[in-house]
């Protein structure tokens, strides 16, 4: 909160000098009054001495206008250097804003200054803003579109320093290195940079990957193909020579029950209750990525079956998420796991097919 705040304040004011600067606004006064009773005493009977004392007050204030907008300005660096000590200017800086405040103050303060020198009404000098304004539109068209864009890509939390951002259409797919007034900078995976209008981002759509890294683990979806000649109901020497797994002892004997008994015996089928070798092959997947304790457990995984391919091949996806963020490790994983699933085909009596080997057969 604020006391939590208060002595980087204090530093930051004297860092910027901001009481110094502040302070050169007495003598200002000071010699102001002065100059008022001195023109009480003097008079105005000569002509050259008012005209004297109306510059000097002219001046005077002139000053004053602009230690007053130093002083803002000041103002505006000491709450720059409070914001860069805290953990937000890490994901979000405001560099760049605090840059076009500066330069906003700066050129108010020149236009102030003119029209007490010119003796210019405040109509008038409304009037000039808005024309350079409109000029300046046409002209910074582009940059005031970023500027925009930044203070609702900062609003909304679109984007931050870190952020995975993928978007083919800008040739975007890698970390946000720099977000400033006018552009998004990205490394891309290639070490590539790609440098984007901070307009672009809000006018073309683009993904982030910021919620993968608060979730703590990465996608695993791939499939593999099985020959659909292969799949076959299960018989006891099929059931025997299964992988043991705590989780598939209950179905296994019920199985090998049911064929003992004789009923489904002679006639397998949907109603006889003796299951696929690949039912049970998916079934086994399924207990095996729960227990894994590579496989994170509050995801999403499942096992389930593609539509057919024409040529007999039939998709079987493994879909879960792996513990970790982390790219090379999560590639490891993915790779050992997926020849784990290939080298388990053959225990449940199914072949994987094979592409070459189909076109020989046909």
């Amino acid at each position: 909160g604020v006391h939590h705040h208060t002595p980087q304040w204090r530093e930051a004011i004297s860092k910027k000098r901001l009481v110094q600067v502040v302070g050169l606004t007495g003598p200002l006064l000071v010699f102001s009054l002065g100059l008022r009773v001195l023109k009480f005493q003097v008079g105005e009977t000569d002509e050259s001495i008012a005209t004297f004392f109306a510059v000097l007050q002219e001046i005077n204030i002139s000053v004053f206008i602009v230690i007053l907008f130093v002083a803002i300005d000041r103002f505006v660096q000491c709450a720059d250097w409070v914001y860069s000590q805290s953990e937000a200017a890490a994901v979000r800086p405001i560099r760049s804003y605090v840059i076009f405040i500066r330069s906003a103050l700066a050129a108010t303060g020149i236009l102030f200054i003119e029209a007490r020198l010119l003796h210019l009404p405040a109509g008038t000098i409304l009037t000039g803003i808005g024309a350079v304004s409109a000029i300046l539109g046409l002209i910074f068209r582009n940059a005031l579109l970023s500027f925009s864009a930044g203070i609702q890509l900062a609003w909304n939390d679109l984007v931050e320093l870190g952020d995975w951002i993928e978007s083919p259409e800008l040739g975007a797919d890698g970390n946000v290195t720099e977000i400033s007034l006018h552009v998004v900078t990205v490394q891309n995976w290639d070490k590539t940079l790609v440098f984007i209008p901070t307009y672009r981002l809000m006018d073309t759509a683009f993904k982030n990957w910021r919620g993968m890294h608060q979730f703590g683990g990465r996608r695993f979806k791939r499939p593999f193909l099985i020959d659909s000649r292969s799949v076959r109901f299960c018989d006891r020497d099929l059931l025997k020579g299964l992988p043991e797994a705590p989780w598939m002892k209950e179905t296994v004997a019920g199985q090998i029950s049911l064929l003992d008994s004789g009923d489904g015996e002679s006639e397998r089928d949907a109603e006889s209750g003796v299951r696929t070798n690949l039912d049970l092959f998916q079934e086994y997947l399924e207990g095996w990525l729960a227990q894994d304790a590579r496989v994170d457990p509050e995801g999403t995984f499942m096992v389930r079956q593609l539509a057919p391919l024409d040529d007999g091949a039939l998709p079987i996806e493994v879909y879960c998420f792996l513990e970790g963020v982390t790219w090379v490790p999560h590639e490891r994983n993915q790779s050992r796991i997926y020849a784990q699933i290939l080298a388990l085909t053959g225990r449940f009596g199914l072949d994987v097919f094979a592409l070459e080997l189909a076109e020989k057969d046909g």
